[in-house]
């Protein structure tokens, strides 16, 4: 089974993996500017972990740290070279052990929201990852800024679950309440239609 070690990424290897990795990992409409990422480590408001194996960086993960408590994860990969073999999962389980105590939650693409099978089968792919490394998928659903996300959560000493609005909480204490109100729609699976839940 393979071991990776976890450690926080200094400023410099932050800019090196959004400029070599995370702009090819992830599309134009997902990605924050750097200097936003940048400002927020420097308020203490954002993590970024990097995974190892031995001495070789294979994968990271960014975080947003939610002002409540737990954090949000931003962005997560395992670098194209080391996909497969199990290293992504071996991730997730070392970022649990470097992370104790701490409810993440994840924002995963919707395979509702796909444009062809192929994508639909991707992001399902993506939820069960999620769902066999320890993840709880919440039964919510949410567009924000045009992205149609199924949201995840992991906690290890807490059952996994959120209601709308306590989700719709958590955006305003991260983004503000001007931003939430204009950009973000939450509904339960139970509805076939996105409403609005505000807090």
């Amino acid at each position: 089974m393979t071991k990776l070690t976890v450690r926080e990424l200094t400023l410099p290897e932050v800019q090196q993996v959004y400029k070599e990795q995370l702009q090819r990992d992830f599309p134009p409409r997902e990605r924050k500017p750097f200097w936003r990422i940048e400002s927020a480590l420097r308020r203490g408001a954002y993590l970024c972990l990097g995974g190892w194996e031995a001495d070789t960086w294979v994968a990271y993960a960014f975080f947003m740290y939610d002002p409540a408590g737990g954090l949000l994860l931003d962005y997560f990969a395992v670098f194209p070279a080391f996909r497969s073999g199990g290293r992504g999962s071996a991730f997730l389980r070392a970022l649990g052990e470097a992370l104790p105590g701490q409810r993440i939650l994840a924002e995963v693409d919707a395979p509702e929201a796909a444009r062809t099978s192929a994508e639909r089968e991707v992001c399902a792919r993506r939820i069960a990852f999620y769902r066999r490394n320890g993840f709880v998928d919440t039964g919510l659903h949410a567009v924000f800024w045009g992205v149609h996300y199924r949201m995840l959560m992991w906690a290890d000493d807490e059952p996994a679950m959120m209601s709308g609005k306590e989700l719709c909480r958590l955006y305003v204490r991260l983004y503000g309440r001007k931003i939430v109100d204009k950009k973000l729609h939450v509904w339960p699976d139970r509805h076939r239609r996105a409403k609005y839940v505000k807090s």
